[in-house]
Parts: C-alpha cells; sequence; structure tokens
C-alpha cells in the first residue's frame, strides 16, 4: 500500500469514527436529559459531521497536498450562554485563585503590570482588567508558514483546521500490537504520515520522545518537525532559554533571523 492508499484508508477510517463519536456524544445527553432538544441535537450533529466529511472528500486531491478550509461554527456542542459561564468562571480563577508561573521574566512583567502577585509562592492572581487589555492588544488572526515559506495558515479568520492530537506518551506498536511508550522515532513517523495526509492541515507533535529528559526533548521534536514536514508546526519551550533555542533552531531552517520574521512562523507553548 503506497501513501496515497494509506492516507485514503485513513480518511475513511476518520469518517466512520467521528460519525460514530459524534453520535455516542448527542445520545449520551439525549439519556440524561431526556429532551427532544437533545435529540434535535444528534440529528444535526450527525448531519453537520457528514456534511463537513464529505466536504473533505470532494476537495481531496491526489496530486499535492492541498488546504481544505472549513467555515467554523457548524458544530457548537456549548451555547452561547454556557460559553459565557466558563468566560466568568475563568476570571474569577485568574483573579482569586491564579496561576502559577515559575518563569522569573514572565513572572516580573505581571508585576509590573499589576497582577497580584505572591513573591514566596509563585502565584500571580490576574485581575479583570489586566486580562482584557491583554486581550484587547492580542491581533484578531494571525498566519502561520511553513518549513518552505509557501505552505501557510491564517489562525483566527473563521476557519477550521485539522491538526494531529497533541503530546502523547503511549503508541500501539505497528510491528508488534503492543502498546509500548513513544521515542523519538514515533515522533518523525507521525511527522511524515501528518505531512502525507490531505486532510490534515497543521502537524501537531502527536507524541512525546519519553527517552529523552526535558527540556531537550523538546529541541529534539522541534528539529523532527523540521526534518520531516513542509507544514505549520508547534510545540514545548520551557522557559525563556528553550524559547530561544526554538528560534535559533527555526532561524537556520529559515535561512536567518531576518527571514524567520518574514516566512516562518510556528507557536510554542
Amino acid at each position: 500500500m503506497d501513501i496515497g492508499e494509506a492516507a485514503e484508508h485513513l480518511r475513511k477510517y476518520e469518517e466512520r469514527l467521528m460519525h460514530h463519536q459524534a453520535g455516542h456524544c448527542a445520545r449520551a445527553i439525549a439519556k440524561q436529559k431526556k429532551t427532544e432538544s437533545a435529540r434535535v441535537y444528534l440529528h444535526i450533529v450527525q448531519k453537520n459531521v457528514c456534511k463537513d466529511l464529505r466536504f473533505f472528500s470532494d476537495q481531496y486531491q491526489s496530486s499535492g497536498v492541498k488546504k481544505v478550509e472549513v467555515k467554523s461554527g457548524r458544530l457548537k456542542v456549548l451555547t452561547s450562554d454556557e460559553v459565557y459561564e466558563i468566560h466568568l468562571a475563568s476570571l474569577e480563577i485568574l483573579a482569586h485563585v491564579g496561576v502559577k508561573v515559575l518563569e522569573p521574566k514572565a513572572f516580573s512583567v505581571l508585576k509590573e503590570s499589576g497582577a497580584d502577585v505572591d513573591q514566596k509562592e509563585k502565584i500571580a492572581r490576574i485581575p479583570e482588567y489586566l486580562v482584557k487589555e491583554a486581550v484587547r492588544k492580542a491581533p484578531n488572526s494571525f498566519v502561520l508558514y511553513g518549513r518552505n515559506g509557501n505552505y501557510k495558515l491564517r489562525l483566527g479568520d473563521k476557519k477550521t483546521f485539522f491538526a494531529l492530537p497533541g503530546t502523547g506518551v503511549n503508541v500501539l506498536d505497528l510491528e508488534t500490537g503492543k502498546c509500548r511508550r513513544s521515542t523519538l522515532a514515533d515522533v518523525k513517523n507521525f511527522y511524515r504520515l501528518a505531512d502525507a495526509l490531505p486532510n490534515v492541515h497543521h502537524a501537531s507533535l502527536a507524541v512525546e520522545p519519553t527517552e529523552i529528559s526535558d527540556p531537550a526533548a523538546s529541541l529534539y521534536s522541534i528539529l523532527e518537525s523540521f526534518r520531516n514536514t513542509t507544514k505549520t508546526i508547534d510545540g514545548d519551550s520551557y522557559g525563556e532559554n528553550g524559547s530561544l533555542d526554538t528560534i535559533q533552531l527555526a532561524s537556520i531552517v529559515a535561512g536567518g533571523i531576518d527571514e524567520l520574521g518574514k516566512s516562518l512562523g510556528c507557536w510554542a507553548m
């Protein structure tokens, strides 16, 4: 089976799996609430998921990778009121519980910006006005670029993109059929798989190289992403030094730090 046949086989499997998961989720809601609205929700979920997957199938081109863009908002698990409740709860947690910040420079920035900080525990409590100000300053959308600069995704532009699931620590070995810890070789293979699949737009870090200790593991993973996919990527960065190392790697791929700012983008967490 060549890569094209494997990709088509996986696409059909994903279609059956997503249809099953959507139906299972809605049936659980219907059983719990026993309302007509839940049964209507089941019908809408199944209809829209199948419609989106048919759209992917129609857009599939065996001659090369095509960025398939799907309008967002077709599947809404939560109502607007429920989303707003989560937003209010998040603001409450940030302001009164706080977050532990281990990076000294980030901790100082929050303190200088007006956060209530516990110097001993390294906890920053972020008031609502500070959150809103940060959101106001953030761009509504931004562009991620792949390795060669030609492949790009605009995030936040009312489009929906698909990516690999992220940061697993176990894999099902294709040779032995047994579950085992993921390795750097698996990281490489998942990036190559994401690169070959036309319905995967963004190559996330699917699994962790568990044989390598942090923070070096994140750098090895990012290096494998540059080597094995031309799509957009993401990764982990542990503190300021890890972020600077990631930028240095990316600048080498881009042809220099100046070129990095023009044609290559990734995000790190």
